[in-house]
């Protein structure tokens, strides 16, 4: 009994220390001079960056930073399918962009990309 006693009292003074705003709901830490847009987003992460280079990415927050930065000619879905991301299309056999060339004697795939006009 004296433990509920105690989690109640401690349920009260902490309800009783947040703050209200003028509706009497809890605050949400802003102030009228920093009014919440959609102008910017917020990314919350355990772990600093090391850096943008993607050939050295080590650390996952690097990764997922650099996903968002940096687009690539392709990319994976949900569903595990190549998709298109920078490219009009991936190169395949099927498609003829995709061919076996001999080069310096040895048979070796050849692909060619076409970027998308409004890529950037």
């Amino acid at each position: 009994m004296k433990k509920l006693s105690f989690v109640l009292a401690a349920a009260f003074m902490i309800t009783a220390c947040t703050k209200k705003d003028s509706t009497g709901a809890p605050s949400t830490g802003v102030t009228s001079s920093s009014k919440l847009s959609n102008n910017e987003l917020k990314i919350g992460i355990s772990q600093e960056f090391e850096n943008f280079n993607p050939l050295i990415q080590n650390m996952m927050a690097t990764t997922y930073m650099s996903r968002m930065a940096i687009r690539t000619l392709s990319t994976i879905n949900a569903d595990g399918k190549w998709i298109p991301q920078l490219a009009k299309e991936i190169p395949s056999f099927e498609n003829k962009k995709a061919v076996v060339k001999k080069v310096n004697g040895k048979d070796r795939v050849v692909a060619e990309w076409e970027i998308l006009d409004n890529a950037s």
